[in-house]
């Protein structure tokens, strides 16, 4: 049986396990280094009720590798630093980024709502087995629904040299 002591230092390791993971909407896009920062305007109907109806502030920005045709490993979680409605401007005169994998569809498609949105990236994470279809995914569909993954925060000042 354990002690109180051991039953106290396994919750302590399970929360920090706990806090070390995070379920986040996917955002398949280019890969990002911690503070880097990514600005676009956007008026994909999807990403933009994410972030104006749905408050997500946080999301797993993954790079797609086109020569294995499979989502890269490692990423990292970018924050929304900066939004605001582009006033004047249809989804017509949004330059369209080509198809992304992640289920948002065309930036620059379909959308009434333009947004400008910075994403500054603050830590890196391994991308844990494959993301799934989200809340009102449609297979198929022109753009609805989104992909969400399981991601493991990397501590980078741990992480041991590669050589």
């Amino acid at each position: 049986s354990l002690s109180e002591d051991d039953f106290a230092g396994l919750l302590k390791r399970a929360k920090e396990i706990k806090g070390e993971m995070a379920e986040l909407p996917v955002l398949i896009l280019d890969p990002m280094l911690p503070k880097q920062r990514l600005r676009f305007e956007v008026s994909c109907p999807i990403f933009v009720d994410l972030v104006r109806n749905e408050n997500v502030t946080k999301f797993a920005m993954i790079a797609s590798n086109p020569l294995k045709n499979k989502l890269n490993d490692y990423g990292s979680e970018v924050e929304v630093t900066k939004c605001s409605v582009v006033e004047g401007v249809s989804d017509n005169e949004v330059l369209p980024v080509p198809s992304m994998p992640s289920g948002l569809g065309k930036i620059g498609a379909g959308g009434d709502t333009v947004l400008a949105v910075e994403l500054t990236a603050t830590r890196r994470f391994k991308m844990l087995g494959e993301p799934w279809e989200g809340p009102g995914f449609v297979k198929g569909g022109p753009g609805y629904g989104y992909y969400v993954g399981r991601v493991q925060y990397m501590d980078d000042m741990k992480d041991e040299a590669v050589g």
